[in-house]
């Protein structure tokens, strides 16, 4: 894991080394999957691999066109549209995926609750231009004469915390399972962090068996919010009061009239047990279901296997309470980053464009971090304010964008970024924090996911 650092100008060029570094590695092996061992994948001076990952993760603009003149600067100096697509079916969504990955390590994730690392799930839509080439990305009518929207599923895993995406799964709209991209996404956490504690966070949809088995099989925990009919199924009892209970109970895949009688035993499709135990016909599963009321009457069902002395429902509550950071995430994501304004019709194209939106979020997250927590060591004589203050996300990515952005001498090579720039980037983030107000909460007023269209961008 990554060390602290101190500025943005490290982070910075810590970053930059590593992507150059990644790019000449990656285009060797493109070149020689492709055969052209004697040359390179890349062969335009303008838009070699390293000038695409940084034009697709730091770029910005509502077309290719736009992209390109906004990175490379106006004029016949600067790649074409076409230029971009080509490079675009040349590079492959697992450079990107990769690359998001091996970034991860650049960066200090060290802020845990109670030593575990809180990782909250969810899945949202990422609205597409309909290609009928794709068809499983459209939703038709019943029909199937009209088409009534296109997309990308996107489910995440987010270090609350860390304010870092870990890993996503994409998936069409046909094969969307936001339970089977969990179980994905746990594995993938558990591998690339060994001898580290997860706590994961789901919302209602995301219950299953063999999900609960399968992080308790690998040591961590879990805090699931159940539906109203998972929680009178499992628990016999209604949704209406405060309640924590220890549930043990067996799971089957027998109706017979034993297993019906026996209130101890719960019912599991042959499938799901399959995926707990291929052998197994009887499986213990002990966890603890608590009810909490949220509001006036209103209660919610929580699953978990964290122990009740050390987390009592309060604290069950208010880590529950943070799983809402993963909602703000994927509205900064789409807005503030741009992953709405995608520039592609192809699935894969926009998959690496997401990938671009990961990686550009943490490196911001990562900077924000850096200038919050040397803003407050050099004040020695902390002022007593009502509340603690964060930095404006939105403002945080327009003011490093507009920075990272590279600026071109007329040998057509990248400028520096001065330290004076550096010191305008810090004090630009620091003039606009916000204050955090952990208990606001607002209705939320639920629309259809609007796709921008090209022609009006």
């Amino acid at each position: 894991m990554a060390t602290k650092v101190t500025s943005p100008s490290v982070i910075y060029q810590r970053f930059m080394k590593f992507l150059e570094e990644f790019a000449h590695k990656q285009e060797k092996i493109l070149a020689s999957q492709t055969g052209a061992l004697s040359r390179s994948h890349y062969r335009s001076s303008k838009i070699n691999l390293f000038h695409f990952l940084n034009t697709s993760i730091i770029g910005n603009g509502s077309t290719l066109s736009d992209l390109s003149m906004n990175y490379f600067g106006m004029g016949s100096v600067r790649p074409s549209a076409s230029a971009l697509v080509q490079t675009k079916a040349k590079t492959p969504v697992s450079v990107f995926s990769t690359l998001h990955k091996a970034t991860l390590a650049l960066y200090s994730m060290d802020k845990k609750y109670k030593e575990h690392r809180v990782i909250a799930f969810d899945g949202t839509n990422e609205p597409v231009a309909p290609n009928e080439d794709e068809p499983d990305y459209i939703i038709y009518t019943k029909n199937k004469e009209n088409i009534i929207r296109a997309g990308i599923h996107v489910n995440a895993a987010y270090d609350v915390l860390n304010d870092k995406f870990l890993a996503i799964v994409t998936q069409d709209q046909r094969s969307k399972d936001e339970r089977g991209a969990a179980m994905k996404m746990v594995k993938e956490i558990h591998e690339a962090y060994p001898g580290e504690t997860f706590l994961f966070v789901m919302d209602r949809g995301y219950f299953s068996y063999p999900l609960c088995k399968l992080i308790e099989s690998l040591g961590h925990k879990y805090l699931i919010r159940m539906k109203e009919r998972e929680y009178s199924c499992l628990t016999y009892t209604q949704l209406d009061h405060t309640e924590d209970q220890q549930i043990s109970r067996i799971l089957t895949h027998h109706q017979r009239k034993e297993e019906k009688e026996n209130p101890q035993m719960k019912y599991l499709v042959k499938k799901s047990m399959r995926q707990i135990d291929q052998e197994s016909e009887f499986i213990d599963f002990d966890c603890r279901v608590v009810a909490i009321e949220i509001g006036d009457n209103v209660w919610e069902g929580l699953i978990t296997n964290l122990d009740e002395a050390e987390f009592p429902p309060e604290a069950l509550g208010f880590i529950y309470h943070l799983r809402w950071r993963i909602e703000q995430s994927f509205s900064w994501l789409k807005y503030g980053i741009g992953m709405k304004r995608i520039h592609s019709i192809k699935a894969e194209y926009i998959i690496q464009e997401i990938y671009s939106s990961l990686i550009f979020y943490n490196l911001v997250s990562e900077i924000k971090k850096c200038v919050l927590e040397s803003s407050q060591s050099d004040n020695k004589e902390e002022k007593q304010t009502t509340y603690e203050y964060q930095i404006n996300t939105t403002k945080a990515i327009r003011a490093i964008r507009n920075t990272f952005t590279p600026k071109w001498t007329k040998k057509r090579t990248i400028c520096q970024i001065t330290k004076a720039e550096f010191q305008a980037l810090t004090e630009e983030l620091l003039r606009e924090k916000l204050p955090v107000r952990p208990e606001r909460s607002f209705k939320r007023n639920l629309h259809p996911n609007r796709l921008i269209w090209f022609t009006y961008r």
